[in-house]
């Protein structure tokens, strides 16, 4: 079963109105999504090299755990993986 709604939302890039077809959709489009990710990923390794750090540097500053996180795994996953490293 398929619902055809569709909700006015507004874009994160530039605030004009579209219609999303989910309630949790941030843009009008692929192409807009992904330019707006090569502008985040690109902010955020300018930010860390004006704070004087490469972007390996805060790789390996970040313990085990916290390096899990940024990869999106679940909690679950998580805690088996580092289950399995402790075991070893």
């Amino acid at each position: 079963m398929s619902s055809n709604f569709t909700i006015q939302r507004k874009r994160v890039h530039c605030k004009q109105t579209f219609n999303a077809k989910t309630t949790v959709t941030r843009f009008c489009g692929k192409l807009r999504n992904k330019r707006f990710n090569a502008t985040k990923q690109r902010n955020e390794k300018t930010e860390a090299e004006s704070l004087g750090l490469s972007v390996s540097t805060v790789a390996q500053q970040l313990q085990f755990s916290d390096q899990l996180s940024l990869v999106n795994f679940s909690k679950h996953t998580r805690a088996l993986i580092q289950a399995s490293i402790k075991a070893q």
